[in-house]
């Protein structure tokens, strides 16, 4: 091996290489590493013969070279890798790691193992390596700079410097000729990292972006509709269990007694009756009225005919000096003849701008006349509708215009034929009319009974039915015919249809129920069956308005009597009996509390749920007065001969009404 003197080999300096550069981590209380000391570099060995150690020279000499030309600036941005001590030592790594790249022959790691003897300092005698005179530079002399037509070398990042591999070789070198005893420490040279690729954001596109904000648009309306509802279901169960403050008002109610105008009654007059001449559609009078009235009046009452044999009107003032006048008028009519029989009591009716009848039907061998009166001043413009059994007629009768004092009478047969049950709404402008239906019966062409049928009380959702006769039937079944015993005829006027409860009130208060189905727009007639025969007040209740009627019929067909539903009598009022065969007065109170009234100055007590029956005479009159709550109805019998009339108020335009301000 060959050995170098260390007078004639320059030092590292020499070579342009910093020495704090390449000085190893020495141990505790070691001094500097000298490079002077005799060391025998591996790439000079003797077996390598002359021509080796001069190729050697050159390389050492060429890479000395090459390290020269980098400049202070490179060697200051980390061009050439630090071989500190603080640098070469990898942070966590074990001292007796093996050399891995070392031993292995990695050129930009290398490695010495030290053994874990006791380290020995670095004699004097250490080798330098030679260098040509022309690359020699004097220690503390400045790095020539670059001639100006030379470019600075320029190296790679990733790849170690020139002054470091020359470092590396020569600590190696110095490492391989130290005792095996020596200490020496394991080094390794961090080589500069690769720096991380950059990476360009590539911008997006308008449809990304444009989606990318629907995403987020959407996203905060789910979170937005989620809020709020769970508020508003929060509010909800807050507001549930929590009490909100009430206030309770009650509207006062004033009871307002209106002052009543003229009070008018109007009579039918004689039964109309087709069928009697050689014309079908001819209408004859038959019978003669006998027409009662009864008056508490400044005067006696004021009687205007309209027409010869016709129709006759009752009038008086509405106030008596400082009361209100009351007024009751009543007729009678016996047909007699080949093709008429029969015996009607009516009520003279008062004009009304509305009214309702529930009578009549046009079935084989039965006759019904519609009778429409104007007994005003004014022409009236009259409208009708028709209802049957079968729900609303279509076409139903023309619009009509009464000439004051003029009458209108139509056979309902023309308009609805073959109709079991009838109901007629008889609507007038301009001024208030009156309407009845004349009804006859004909059997074999033997008449069967009349009856002049006066208009019901107005829609209600109580109808009350006073004091009315019901036949016995030997046969209790509901395909019974309608036309014989006794019949409860109901409508429902609304659009929707409905159940509705009849109760049969007896005389002693005994009650039997039934319910109803009600059609919207359907006239049903209900014949009693099952009942005993005798009196009986009966109340139709519904949750909506209704209208209410009945008919009487004994079993052998010979005579027939409808009677309308009773309005609440309201104070004071007059009853005119009509002439006719054992007249009665129903008092019907159909209420749970009992009411006690005068009857012609007497004292009369009705129970709750019961009726009282007065006989009365023939052509009397009879004043009832504080008959609050209580519904009359006055009814004749006899031989061949039944009739029965509602009893109406004395005053209509007088009765007090509720007004809520």
């Amino acid at each position: 091996m060959t050995t170098f003197d260390p007078e004639q080999t320059p030092t590292l300096t020499a070579f342009g290489i910093d020495p704090e550069l390449v000085a190893a981590p020495q141990p505790a209380g070691a001094g500097p590493l000298n490079l002077q000391a005799p060391v025998t570099v591996p790439v000079f060995r003797a077996d390598a013969g002359a021509d080796g150690d001069a190729d050697a020279a050159d390389s050492v000499a060429g890479a000395v070279a090459d390290a020269a030309t980098v400049t202070a600036a490179d060697a200051e941005t980390g061009d050439v890798a630090a071989t500190d001590n603080e640098s070469n030592v990898d942070e966590g790594e074990s001292a007796d790691e093996p050399a891995g790249a070392a031993e292995a022959g990695d050129p930009e790691a290398s490695e010495t193992e030290a053994p874990a003897e006791e380290p020995h300092p670095v004699t004097a005698e250490a080798t330098t390596l030679a260098a040509p005179a022309a690359l020699a530079v004097t220690p503390g002399e400045p790095e020539p700079e670059p001639a100006g037509d030379e470019s600075p070398v320029h190296l790679d990042e990733r790849a170690p410097s020139a002054t470091a591999s020359a470092a590396n070789a020569a600590e190696s070198a110095t490492a391989a000729e130290l005792p095996r005893g020596m200490g020496r420490k394991r080094t390794r040279t961090k080589l500069p990292k690769a720096p991380k690729p950059r990476t360009r954001r590539v911008p997006k596109s308008r449809v990304a972006e444009a989606r990318s904000a629907r995403n987020k648009a959407a996203f905060a309306r789910t979170v937005g509709i989620i809020g709020a509802a769970g508020i508003v279901a929060s509010s909800v169960w807050v507001l549930g269990w929590m009490p909100l403050p009430e206030q309770h008002a009650q509207a006062p109610v004033a009871t307002i007694t209106p002052k009543p105008g003229e009070q008018v009654r109007v009579c039918p007059g004689p039964l109309q009756q087709l069928g009697l001449t050689s014309k079908a559609d001819a209408i004859s009078s038959v019978g003669s009225a006998k027409i009662h009235e009864a008056a508490e009046a400044p005067g006696a009452p004021k009687i205007t005919e309209l027409g010869d044999e016709g129709p006759v009107a009752y009038s008086v003032p509405g106030m008596n000096g400082d009361t209100h006048s009351q007024l009751g008028v009543s007729q009678s009519v016996e047909a007699t003849g080949k093709k008429s029989s029969g015996f009607s009591v009516t009520s003279c009716s008062q004009p009304v701008p509305s009214q309702w009848l529930l009578a009549g039907n046009t079935v084989a061998g039965h006759n019904s006349v519609l009778d429409v009166i104007n007994p005003g001043d004014v022409p009236a413009r009259v409208n009708f509708a028709l209802y049957t059994d079968k729900g609303p007629v279509r076409p139903t009768i023309p619009e009509a215009v009464l000439q004051p004092g003029e009458r209108k009478q139509v056979s309902l047969a023309g308009v609805a034929a073959d109709a079991g049950a009838i109901a007629v709404r008889v609507e007038a402008t301009g001024t208030p009319v009156v309407a009845y239906v004349h009804q006859t019966a004909i059997e074999s062409l033997h008449p069967k009974g009349s009856d002049i049928a006066s208009a019901t009380a107005l829609p209600a959702t109580r109808q009350v039915i006073a004091g009315m006769h019901v036949f016995a039937r030997p046969v209790q079944d509901d395909d019974a015919p309608t036309t014989l015993g006794t019949v409860v005829r109901m409508m429902n006027p609304g659009d929707t249809d409905l159940n509705a409860t009849i109760t049969f009130i007896s005389a002693s208060g005994e009650r039997t129920t039934h319910e109803v189905p009600l059609t919207a727009g359907r006239v049903v007639d209900m014949p009693i069956t099952t009942l005993p025969e005798g009196e009986y007040t009966i109340v139709v209740d519904a949750d909506a308005p209704i209208l209410a009627s009945g008919r009487m019929a004994p079993l052998d067909g010979g005579e027939f009597a409808w009677i309308a539903s009773s309005p609440e009598i309201n104070g004071k009022t007059m009853v005119s009996i009509a002439e006719g065969p054992n007249p009665k007065l129903a008092l019907a109170n159909p209420s749970d509390a009992d009411r006690t009234l005068k009857v012609n100055g007497k004292d009369v007590r009705v129970r709750a749920g019961t009726t009282v029956y007065m006989d009365e005479p023939s052509g009397a009159d009879v004043t009832l007065d504080n008959a609050e709550g209580i519904y009359a109805a006055v009814y004749y019998s006899g031989s061949g001969a039944i009739s029965g009339m509602p009893v109406l108020s004395g005053n209509p335009d007088a009765t007090p009404i509720q007004v809520v301000r």
